[in-house]
């Protein structure tokens, strides 16, 4: 997958919070746990789970029959209400609920594989008289079905259960935050329509107001958040007037305003390295943005990251006097 595929896929789902449900789920259960995309693209994984099992490869068999196993999951998964187990073409056992996007299911957690009988049995009966693997292929078989944890039948069932609630619930709060997303998505777009609109309406179109740049970056420093919002705004909405016919230029003329805004949290007392981790995230990003909506709300997002940097800044700030004040 690439990055824009990653990017788009992880804009669909809240993504922050399936990786922390399945790290929660994985000291829990000490399974392996596996975010996956709508075409089986691994997003993350944690544990031994369906991309670090080897008993396909040490099998001679390619692992699109697993691949197979795992989509057919999924599907029935959708159809039978949101949860199902199911077996690999190995004969090890997985589990998987759907995440749902806005369009429908948009990614998956898989729990697994596991084993639901004794090793002894499973070799015997899986490895050796189903499969037919003998000699040095089956003693390398055992050696990775030894990673695979022993769970009975009613304990699968009982996973199978909770990793479809825990699914559902953040499904539920994911759905109630893209409504709240798309809020504040039409609630800024409605706010630079209305500067794009003024514009239109002058006789002369007027210079780049710079003086806003200089008004927006005190306001960042000085956490004035309300304020920097509209002039954030006004700026976007003269960038989207002069340049919105060229998405390029737009787009330069925004990387600017980012610049700016970080060079702003610095001034604000913003720890330095976390400002340089922001830059690259956001440098990163910037060239899978695909038009003007996206990265008016996008550009938002980065100023409120990095105002939040100040924020934690004056907080230690504050600490560090009372401790002092403590003292004396």
């Amino acid at each position: 997958m690439n990055s824009r595929d990653e990017i788009t896929c992880m804009k669909r789902i809240d993504f922050d919070m399936a990786r922390d449900f399945i790290r929660s789920f994985n000291g829990a259960s000490h399974l392996g746990c596996t975010i996956a995309d709508q075409e089986g693209g691994i997003l993350y994984e944690l544990g031994y789970g369906c991309a670090s099992c080897e008993l396909c490869r040490v099998l001679g068999m390619d692992h699109s029959v697993c691949f197979n196993a795992q989509q057919h999951g999924m599907a029935e998964a959708e159809r039978f209400g949101g949860k199902y187990i199911y077996y690999c073409p190995m004969g090890l056992t997985c589990f998987v609920s759907p995440i749902v996007g806005p369009e429908g299911s948009a990614a998956k957690i898989i729990a697994g594989p596991v084993l639901m009988v004794d090793y002894e049995d499973y070799i015997a009966l899986d490895l050796e008289d189903r499969l037919q693997i003998h000699g040095a292929s089956l003693d390398e078989a055992v050696r990775v079905v030894k990673n695979i944890s022993v769970v009975p039948p009613k304990e699968v069932n009982a996973l199978s259960n909770l990793l479809f609630m825990s699914v559902g619930f953040m499904n539920d709060i994911t759905y109630t935050n893209q409504l709240l997303e798309r809020q504040r998505s039409d609630r800024i777009q409605g706010e630079i329509n209305e500067v794009v609109y003024q514009l239109k309406h002058v006789d002369q179109r007027p210079p780049y107001p710079l003086e806003r740049e200089y008004e927006l970056s005190y306001c960042i420093s000085h956490q004035e958040a309300g304020r920097a919002q509209k002039l954030l705004d006004e700026l976007l909405g003269y960038i989207i007037f002069c340049f919105g016919a060229s998405f390029s230029h737009a787009k330069s003329r925004i990387h600017r305003l980012l610049f700016l805004i970080s060079q702003s949290a610095i001034e604000g007392g913003a720890d330095l390295e976390h400002v340089f981790m922001l830059d690259h995230q956001f440098g990163q990003q910037m060239p899978y943005l695909r038009d003007a909506q996206e990265i008016c709300v996008w550009i938002h997002d980065a100023m409120r990251q990095y105002m939040d940097l100040i924020l934690v800044h004056m907080k230690k700030s504050i600490k560090i006097l009372s401790f002092r004040l403590c003292s004396l």
